[in-house]
Order: C-alpha cells, then sequence, then structure tokens
C-alpha cells in the first residue's frame, strides 16, 4: 500500500480548520507529527497522521498504545 501525502490545506481542514500558526507550533512543541518538504510545498503522510490520532485515542481514553504505532 503506497503512503498518501497530504498538503497543509487539506491537514488544516481534516482537523477541524485549525490555523497554519497552531499545527507548526504543535510540531515545535513535539505533539504533531513533521511534514516532509518537497520544494516550497510541505506534505504530511496520511500514515503518520493516522498514527497520530491513535495515540491520541489512547492519551483521552488512558487505554495503552496499539503495538505497531510509534510514538
Amino acid at each position: 500500500m503506497e503512503n498518501e501525502f497530504l498538503p497543509l490545506p487539506a491537514v488544516l481542514a481534516h482537523y477541524g480548520g485549525i490555523s497554519q500558526s497552531t499545527v507548526y507550533q504543535l510540531i515545535k512543541d513535539g505533539r504533531f507529527p513533521r511534514p516532509i518538504h518537497i520544494g516550497r510545498s510541505s506534505l504530511w503522510s496520511a500514515q503518520a497522521l493516522a498514527e497520530h490520532e491513535v495515540i491520541l485515542a489512547a492519551a483521552v481514553s488512558g487505554g495503552p498504545i496499539p503495538d505497531g504505532v510509534e510514538k
């Protein structure tokens, strides 16, 4: 399965319209996946974002992080 990469506007829309500055602050704080850069474009791995959501859900519920999901 190929990994899909999402541009910043798609990431912002996926997370309920959070701001660009919020995303980059979360990255700086180590609380959001880092993008890859191709030219001047920042792209996020859909797989990394999905894993991030699993980690967030586990943190909110107090449950363990499932095997195979990287922190």
